[in-house]
């Protein structure tokens, strides 16, 4: 077993191959993303066919670290808009990397590459050795969790006779997601301060761009054409933020990060992390 907890997700969990992945890795099934951290997996075609919001909702569950969705083959092979743009297709005869032990076992299996605006995992030896990429991921910044695809057939019987090899694997690829926190609801964190409308406007300003100061966050605020809050009331909402540990120098924290995307809010706080 690896140290974070693996899970199954959708049909994934009542196939076939959800069965090999769950005897090799210990992996649970469920039908819909936990409110923990550690590593889900689903199929790619699952997260192609689904609507908009689904999708965006996934990836929204990777904001926080410590959680990883690792789509797995099959895929369809047409283009995929969310997180970024990538697209998975049909490969030439991939050859391993010397050093990319599970890619060796199974690279007869695979059956597709992808490309697009991805970082290739090379933490997990991602490319193969003709430079074609089989594991990639998505991040929007260094402090949030992973968006990744795989091309590799984590489900092949193969991986029943290497259990440690997937999860080894799994667990490079879980760790650069970050550590995990504890599980905070939005309830718990506003206890002693809940914030209205403008504090939510202001918290979506900051948003928008890395300010360099609150003086910077209040200047650009009364240049905005999205959020009109008066002066001193933008003001007041900056320090009752501060105050409250959720912004930081015109700077949303971590803790002001997740509050955000778990607040109903959260739907325009990624429509501005796309426009950046």
């Amino acid at each position: 077993m690896t140290h974070r907890p693996i899970w199954l997700l959708r049909s994934l969990a009542a196939h076939a191959r959800g069965k090999v992945l769950s005897e090799a890795t210990g992996a649970i099934g469920i039908e819909s993303l936990p409110n923990e951290f550690g590593l889900c997996m689903a199929f790619g075609s699952d997260f192609q066919t689904a609507d908009i919001s689904t999708q965006q909702a996934w990836v929204n569950w990777t904001a926080l670290s410590g959680r990883t969705l690792l789509l797995i083959p099959p895929f369809n092979v047409t283009e995929c808009k969310q997180p970024v743009s990538w697209r998975a297709f049909r490969p030439q005869k991939p050859e391993p990397i010397a050093a990319d032990h599970l890619g060796k076992l199974i690279a007869n299996e695979v059956r597709f590459e992808i490309a697009g605006t991805l970082q290739t995992a090379v933490e997990v030896i991602g490319e193969w050795k003709g430079g074609g990429v089989h594991t990639a991921y998505y991040r929007k910044h260094p402090h949030s969790g992973l968006f990744a695809i795989t091309c590799l057939p984590l489900w092949s019987l193969t991986v029943l006779d290497h259990r440690r090899t997937i999860q080894d694997w799994l667990e490079t690829l879980g760790s650069l997601a970050g550590e995990s926190a504890p599980t905070v609801s939005v309830e718990e964190m506003t206890t002693e301060f809940r914030p209205n409308r403008d504090h939510f406007a202001m918290m979506l300003h900051l948003c928008e761009r890395d300010f360099a100061s609150t003086d910077e966050a209040l200047d650009r605020l009364s240049e905005s054409l999205v959020f009109a809050i008066p002066e001193a009331s933008a003001r007041q909402c900056l320090v009752s933020l501060e105050e409250a540990g959720l912004v930081t120098s015109g700077k949303l924290t971590d803790k002001g990060r997740e509050m955000l995307l778990g607040s109903p809010y959260a739907v325009y706080a990624t429509a501005i992390a796309r426009t950046r």
